[in-house]
């Protein structure tokens, strides 16, 4: 059984449900909501850029190595099977690392009293490693849904957002669903809370949908031993990201199977000889080790665009 809430007004969020055994009314502040909301526009808007240019990257680094062929095949030129995935794991690591801190409330919002935007009547903010987002957004009564933007940069992305009241064994459970669309691109993510041994988690269920190709990947992000982790499930491949703190400053430890194949990674964020910021990947798969370096997703694509 699903009930959808809405919004009353500009400040205050509270719903009401009404069960066989009396009322349960259960309260969250706009800032929660859209704290969420932040955490799912970033990461879907994140996706449509990472994969669009990883996409565009794929066809041009593309070297047939028979041009006699008809069925032509590209060279496998890596050491490890994690390589293979290289782009999709940067992605990851990319747009998920920033929730190692926090969970999916790492991101802080700042809500405006007015909006600035005629068109919409709710406006918030926020910052990940010194690139700005806004979001803006209007409850739809016919839809029953919120409409309205992500910014960033000079890109502007459709969003659509619902937001369920799910009963599930007698315990009410909020479930958020997310759209963004830019250039007939679209990623979709189900969010929700859940309770186990008396710990959180969050569940992320993406559906991508990026030049025409459809697939889903599982997210869970949970606290374990005092620290965050995020476990992807994609297709058959699995990956655990966590940040370890040590004398040399924050890097992250990748744990993945990759066609059944275990492997590990330590990946360190460092700067290049030309400025440029680089993930390192230093990668343990068996007894073949590997070491690989990459810039964040569409960094190559957004420095062309501003030359």
């Amino acid at each position: 059984m699903i009930k959808r809430i809405s919004l009353i007004g500009f400040t205050t969020l509270i719903v009401l449900i009404i069960v066989a055994c009396g009322t349960t009314a259960v309260s969250e502040t706009p800032m929660a909501t859209n704290t969420s909301v932040a955490s799912l526009s970033y990461v879907s808007s994140g996706f449509i850029d990472a994969e669009v240019a990883l996409n565009e990257e794929d066809e041009t680094s593309y070297e047939p190595m028979f041009l006699s062929t008809i069925n032509l095949v590209k060279p496998d030129t890596t050491t490890t099977k994690v390589e293979g995935e290289i782009g999709y794991v940067n992605i990851y690591l990319d747009k998920f690392k920033v929730f190692l801190e926090d969970g999916i409330n790492s991101i802080d919002v700042d809500v405006q009293e007015t909006s600035d935007n005629p068109d919409y009547e709710i406006m918030f903010t926020y910052d990940v490693e010194g690139e700005s987002y806004t979001v803006y957004y209007n409850y739809d009564e016919e839809n029953d849904s919120y409409e309205g933007v992500l910014i960033h940069g000079e890109t502007t992305y459709e969003l659509v957002i619902e937001d369920h009241l799910k009963e599930e064994e007698g315990e009410t459970k909020r479930n958020l669903v997310l759209t963004a669309t830019n250039e007939g691109n679209s990623i979709t993510i189900d969010y929700e809370e859940k309770e186990e041994d008396g710990e959180s988690k969050s569940l992320l269920t993406v559906d991508k949908d990026i030049d025409g190709v459809q697939a889903q990947v599982m997210v869970e992000m949970k606290q374990e031993e005092g620290s965050f982790k995020v476990e992807i499930q994609d297709g058959e491949n699995y990956y655990n990201f966590k940040a370890e703190t040590t004398d040399e400053g924050t890097h992250y430890k990748l744990d993945y199977i990759v066609d059944d194949i275990e492997g590990t990674a330590k990946i360190d964020e460092t700067v290049d000889e030309d400025g440029n910021f680089i993930y390192s990947y230093k990668i343990t798969e068996g007894d073949v080790t590997s070491t690989v370096e990459k810039t964040p997703p569409g960094q190559d694509k957004k420095s062309n665009d501003s030359e």
